[in-house]
C-alpha cells in the first residue's frame, strides 16, 4: 500500500490495521464551540522526524496532538457484549485513547499501520465566522513522507448557551499526592491541581467533589486510604474545635477556576451507610484517627461529633455566602436496608441545613419515593423505573446499548449520552471516576499508562479519564468526546431559544428516544443529525 493521508471524524477509533471509513473533509460549528477532527497517515515504511505544519486563517486556534494506542486488560464484560469495538476479543488487546502532545523533534509514523493525529479547533475564546480551510501538512525531509490533506471548518455566526448542566466526575485527592509527588493543600499542589481543574472546567464539569474530611469511596472494609481532609480538627476534653483555613482556599479557588456547585464528602460509608469515614483530629496535642471502620454511623459518639460539626459549619457557609451551591452526600449506592441509616443521618443535617439539597447516587425506589434523597441521581439503568433530574453511569451500565465511556465502546455510544440528557430533561450527570488510579478498595496503587481497568476490576475507561503528567494532566479521546455530546446538548438548548422545546423534542425522537436505551447507533447518523441541527439554528434565528 502506498502512502495515504485521511481527514477523518473525531467519532471514528482509528486502529492500527484498519482503514478509516468515517471520512470527514468539511463539518460546521458554532463560534465558541471547540471542535475535533482527525489525520490518519500510512506509511508502507518507517517515517521518521515527521512533522505536522497548519495552514489557515485560524491557525492560531488550532492544537494537534498524536492519539496514542493504551493497553485495556479488561475492556468489557464478556457477557454484555452489544455495541463494542472489537466485539470478538474484547479484553487484553490495545486501543486509542491517550492524546500527547507532539514531539519538538518530530513523529514517528510506523510502518504498514495506520498512525492517527488528533486536531483541535478551539472555541473558547471566539472563533472568526465563516469558511476556513485548513491545511494539514505531514512530512519528513528524511524519510521521504510528505502528504497535506485539507479540512474546512464553516464557523456559524451563533454562540452556544453556557453549560446548564449539574455535571460532577469525582477527583481523587490522593491520586494527585501519588502520581505529582506533592504534599496536600501546598502551593505546589494547587499547581498541579489546576490542570485537573481546568481540563474539568474546559470538558463541561461544573460541580466539584469537597473533602471536608477523607471520602470513605472506594476503600476496603478495614483499610485507609490517604487523608485528605480540608477540615482540621482540635479535641480537647471531649470538646471539638475546627478550623476551615483550608476548606476556605480550596472553595476559593475551586469558584475561582469555573466550578459552580460543590458536593459535600459522603458523611458515612459507601454501599449502605454503616460506618464513619475516616476523620482525623488533634487528640491531646497528637494527631489520630478519632472516627472510622470501627464506629457505626448512627452511634452517638459520632452524631455528637455531627451536631459539633454541622452547627460550626453552618456559620462558615453563611459566612462564605455558598449556601445555594453545596449539596450533601451521605453513602454512595446504598442498598434499601439503609434507608433508616439514612433518615437518621439527615435529620442531623437538616437541623442547620433545613434547605439541605441532598444528592446520591441511588438504585432503590424507596430512596426516591420517601423523598429522603431530594437530588437522587438515578442509573441509566434504572432510569426507566426510577425516573429523576439526575443520572450516572459507572462499571455497570455497559449492556442494553446505554452510552459509557469505556476503552471498547464506539466514540458514539459515549457521545450520545449528551442528547438523551436533552431528550429526557435530564438536569445533571455524575460519574465517579476522574482520576482514580487505583486498585479496587485501594489495595494498590497502578501507572495507568499500563494497567488501565484497576487490576480488573473495572473495565478500562471507567475509573480515569485523565492522564497523570509532568506538572498536570494529558486528556483522553474519551475526555474530548464526552464533551463533544455536552456542546449536542448546548447546541439543542439553542435550537429551543428559536423554535421551543416541543419542536426540538419532535425533531429529536427522530434519533433519539425517551430513556437511555434506545437511539440510532450510527456515527454517521449523529453526524449528519448535528450538521442538521446547526443549519436548523441558522436557519430559524434569522
Amino acid at each position: 500500500m502506498k502512502q495515504l493521508q485521511l481527514t477523518v471524524s473525531s467519532l471514528e477509533k482509528i486502529f492500527p490495521y484498519k482503514k478509516p471509513t468515517l471520512i470527514q473533509n468539511e463539518y460546521s460549528s458554532f463560534k465558541n464551540e471547540t471542535f475535533h477532527f482527525q489525520v490518519a497517515c500510512y506509511s508502507p515504511c518507517l517515517c521518521e522526524h515527521c512533522k505536522v505544519e497548519i495552514t489557515s486563517t485560524i491557525s492560531s486556534f488550532i492544537s494537534v496532538r498524536k492519539v496514542e494506542l493504551v493497553p485495556a486488560g479488561y475492556a468489557v464484560n464478556i457477557y454484555k457484549t452489544d455495541n463494542y469495538v472489537i466485539n470478538k476479543k474484547p479484553n487484553g488487546i490495545m486501543y486509542p485513547d491517550l492524546l500527547r502532545p507532539l514531539f519538538e523533534k518530530g513523529e514517528s509514523l510506523r510502518q504498514n499501520i495506520w498512525n492517527s493525529f488528533w486536531v483541535t479547533v478551539d472555541g473558547s475564546l471566539g472563533l472568526p465566522i465563516g469558511k476556513h480551510e485548513i491545511k494539514i501538512r505531514v512530512y519528513s525531509e528524511i524519510s521521504g513522507y510528505d502528504k497535506t490533506s485539507v479540512y474546512t471548518l464553516i464557523v456559524l455566526d451563533d454562540l452556544l448557551p453556557e453549560n446548564d448542566l449539574f455535571y460532577t466526575c469525582w477527583m481523587h485527592y490522593d491520586c494527585i499526592c501519588d502520581k505529582h509527588g506533592v504534599e496536600l493543600f501546598t502551593p505546589e499542589y494547587y499547581s498541579v491541581f489546576k490542570s485537573y481543574l481546568n481540563s474539568a472546567v474546559k470538558h463541561g464539569m461544573t460541580m466539584l467533589y469537597v473533602p471536608l474530611f477523607t471520602p470513605s469511596m472506594d476503600t476496603g472494609k478495614g483499610s485507609y486510604r490517604r487523608p485528605v481532609q480540608l477540615v482540621k480538627i482540635k479535641s480537647l476534653n471531649g470538646e471539638y474545635s475546627f478550623d476551615f483555613t483550608l476548606l476556605e482556599e480550596f472553595i476559593d479557588f475551586a469558584l475561582n477556576n469555573g466550578i459552580k456547585y460543590l458536593e459535600l464528602c459522603h458523611l458515612a460509608t459507601q454501599w449502605g451507610a454503616k460506618h464513619c469515614p475516616q476523620i482525623m483530629a488533634e487528640v491531646d496535642g497528637q494527631e489520630k484517627r478519632i472516627f472510622g471502620w470501627e464506629t457505626e454511623s448512627t452511634s452517638n459518639e459520632y452524631f455528637e461529633f455531627l451536631n459539633e460539626f454541622l452547627f460550626e459549619l453552618k456559620t462558615f457557609v453563611k459566612q462564605k455566602g455558598i449556601e445555594d451551591i453545596i449539596y450533601f452526600h451521605i453513602s454512595d449506592e446504598p442498598p434499601s436496608d439503609a434507608i433508616e441509616r439514612f433518615k437518621a443521618i439527615k435529620s442531623v443535617i437538616v437541623k442547620y441545613f433545613p434547605n439541605a439539597k441532598l444528592m446520591d447516587a441511588v438504585c432503590e425506589k424507596v430512596f426516591v419515593e420517601s423523598g429522603v434523597v431530594t437530588n437522587p441521581v438515578v442509573g441509566t439503568d434504572h432510569y426507566k423505573n426510577i425516573p429523576c433530574d439526575w443520572v450516572y453511569y459507572c462499571c455497570v451500565q455497559t449492556h442494553s446499548y446505554l452510552s459509557n465511556r469505556l476503552f471498547n465502546m464506539p466514540s458514539q455510544r459515549t457521545r450520545i449520552l449528551g442528547m438523551q440528557l436533552y431528550r429526557n430533561s435530564s438536569t445533571g450527570f455524575l460519574q465517579w471516576g476522574f482520576n482514580f488510579y487505583h486498585s479496587a478498595g485501594s489495595f494498590n496503587k497502578y501507572d495507568p499508562y499500563f494497567i488501565t481497568d484497576a487490576g480488573g476490576q473495572f473495565q478500562s475507561g471507567d475509573s480515569f479519564i485523565v492522564y497523570p503528567t509532568n506538572g498536570g494532566v494529558l486528556e483522553s479521546l474519551r475526555h474530548e468526546v464526552l464533551a463533544s455530546g455536552f456542546d449536542d446538548y448546548r447546541a439543542l438548548k439553542l435550537l429551543e431559544k428559536y423554535i421551543g422545546k416541543e419542536k426540538v423534542i419532535k425533531l429529536l425522537d427522530k434519533f433519539v428516544k425517551a430513556g437511555y436505551t434506545d437511539y440510532k447507533r450510527s456515527a454517521k447518523g449523529h453526524l449528519h443529525f448535528r450538521f442538521n441541527l446547526n443549519n436548523l439554528i441558522m436557519e430559524n434565528k434569522k
